[in-house]
């Protein structure tokens, strides 16, 4: 979780939302979860993206902890397929 104080913001948080709003935008056509898909879109190019590439953490955390984050599915969804599939 990214609600304590300190600790870094991770990008598979803010992708996931994302993607949860709007998957209750399609359900509900309520436009409230349109906007914070949008927001939360907009937050995430914002805060993870820098010269092409999305980082598991924002870019204000420290280097030990900025790394790429990976492309393809682990044991998980990966958050940048999730994030491109929202864009798209």
């Amino acid at each position: 979780s990214t609600t304590l104080d300190n600790q870094p913001i991770y990008l598979e948080d803010y992708v996931f939302f994302a993607e949860s709003q709007i998957r209750l935008y399609e359900i509900t056509g309520n436009q409230v979860f349109k906007t914070n898909a949008i927001e939360s879109a907009e937050f995430t190019l914002k805060h993870f993206l820098e010269d092409g590439v999305l980082y598991q953490t924002a870019l204000g955390a420290s280097t030990i902890e900025r790394q790429r984050a990976p492309l393809y599915d682990q044991s998980y969804r990966s958050p940048v397929m999730t994030f491109v599939g929202l864009l798209g």
